[in-house]
């Protein structure tokens, strides 16, 4: 049995870089924080891997939520946020890609803005990562027998809950703003 709190966390991160390989390290390590001198420079380029990176980590999380036994309308309902925030993502992927790096000033300024310090892609990241944190699935001897429970009071998946749909209102209106 681990000692601590951080030892049988790291253990569960060293778990998904066996499994996810490079992209589940991308979208688990945090992302630094950028003076705002730095953020200027930030380029379209490393805004679409932000967000792929992202992507990479909504489709763990998703896995592990589906692979949650007994854990009734909480789950179903973190599901169903996680899921359309996962397609408002997917939609500004694709759109950032097709534009390659010639994108217009208001896609840029719009993307720069969701790719600030704080800013709702880094917000999505962190609610993503404390539900990572509990759902990832147990290795080795723990394993046998034991189905993954859910681990989450209710007061904690509200809180959650409410920094994902404040994320994927913003995501949605970043989308609005790019077809006005």
């Amino acid at each position: 049995m681990p000692h601590s709190f951080h030892q049988a966390h790291g253990t569960a991160f060293r778990y998904i870089a066996q499994e996810y390989l490079t992209t589940a390290l991308l979208a688990i390590t945090p992302t630094p924080i950028l003076s705002s001198k730095q953020h200027e420079m930030v380029d379209p380029l490393s805004i679409t891997a932000s967000v792929i990176s992202i992507l990479r980590l909504t489709e763990t999380v998703i896995h592990y939520l589906l692979d949650v036994k007994g854990a009734g309308k909480d789950r179903d309902t973190i599901l169903t946020e996680i899921t359309s925030t996962h397609s408002f993502l997917f939609l500004l992927q694709d759109k950032a890609e097709k534009s390659g790096t010639q994108w217009d000033e208001r896609f840029f300024e719009t993307m720069k803005a969701l790719n600030g310090p704080k800013g709702p892609l880094e917000q999505f990241k962190l609610a993503l990562e404390q539900l990572a944190i509990k759902l990832t699935p147990v290795t080795g001897l723990k394993k046998l027998g034991k189905a993954l429970a859910w681990p989450f009071e209710s007061k904690e998946i509200k809180n959650i809950l409410s920094k994902i749909e404040r994320q994927k209102s913003l995501f949605l209106l970043a989308l609005q703003n790019d077809h006005m």
